[in-house]
């Protein structure tokens, strides 16, 4: 009888450790345990079914953290950011070049067409505008006064340079047709355009600017150091004629502005 249940026990030992070695034994074990927790979780009691606009009568908690956007504050913030965008200017680099071609060609084909006429004399009306009518068609043409005044000049060479160089004076600064959107304070975003290259700089001084009028003030000023022995009378007409070579370099890119102030808003 203790020879056979000798023999007995380890078999029993070695059943019950091959039984535990198994992972489907660990794995119900598991099962086991966890399945009371998980059902004291579902067994909550149902919250009360309200209708939209009835008082709760008992306080009712989330089963999960809920984020709820603050849609008055976000759109605060949004619009700051808005603000901090500066607005966008294009000056166009290449403008300065090209009426300071159409100035030359001015006065080339002045000389040319009124070298055979005689200086003495004020130019009549009919002269006038047959020379307006011998220029390039599209070339920006200058009051009557001013012609008149070049054609008594002969539109010399040495007239030329002088208002070249009042015309550089001039164009290279920025040009604005009027200074109505830009910022007292802050900056803005200038974009120069040369060729359809563009380089980008925040110019944070909008007192570097003129306007049109401001630029054509420069003019006068500018040929006042020019001709200091011409009468105002010569000057004016000097003026007149550099007007529609003055023309403004840089302007306000609306769409570019309103992209760039999306983008802010959105991040």
């Amino acid at each position: 009888m203790q020879t056979g249940l000798r023999r007995l026990v380890p078999r029993v030992q070695d059943a019950i450790e091959r039984l535990l070695s198994r992972d489907t034994l660990w794995a119900v074990v598991c099962v086991a345990l966890l399945t009371p927790v998980v059902s004291l979780k579902d067994c909550r009691p149902a919250a009360p079914i309200y209708r939209v606009g009835e008082v709760a009568t008992s306080t009712i908690k989330a089963p999960d953290d809920i984020e709820l956007p603050d849609e008055p504050a976000t759109r605060d913030l949004r619009e700051a950011e808005r603000e901090l965008s500066p607005p966008v200017y294009d000056l166009v680099v290449d403008l300065y070049t090209d009426q300071r071609l159409r100035l030359g060609l001015l006065f080339e084909r002045g000389r040319a067409l009124t070298k055979e006429r005689p200086r003495a004399g004020r130019p009549g009306n009919e002269s006038i505008q047959a020379l307006k009518r011998a220029l390039p068609q599209g070339l920006p043409l200058p009051h009557d006064d001013a012609i008149a005044f070049l054609m008594e000049q002969g539109f010399s060479s040495a007239l030329e340079e002088a208002v070249r160089r009042t015309h550089t004076q001039v164009m290279q600064g920025r040009i604005v047709r009027t200074r109505d959107g830009i910022p007292a304070s802050g900056g803005l975003l200038l974009r120069e355009v040369t060729r359809g290259a563009v380089s980008e700089s925040i110019l944070g001084t909008p007192a570097q600017i003129r306007d049109l009028a401001e630029a054509r003030a420069a003019v006068v000023e500018q040929l006042s150091k020019e001709f200091p022995g011409r009468t105002p009378s010569q000057r004016q007409a000097l003026a007149l004629v550099l007007d529609p070579f003055v023309i403004p370099n840089l302007s306000y890119n609306a769409s570019e502005t309103e992209t760039r102030r999306a983008a802010r808003m959105a991040s």
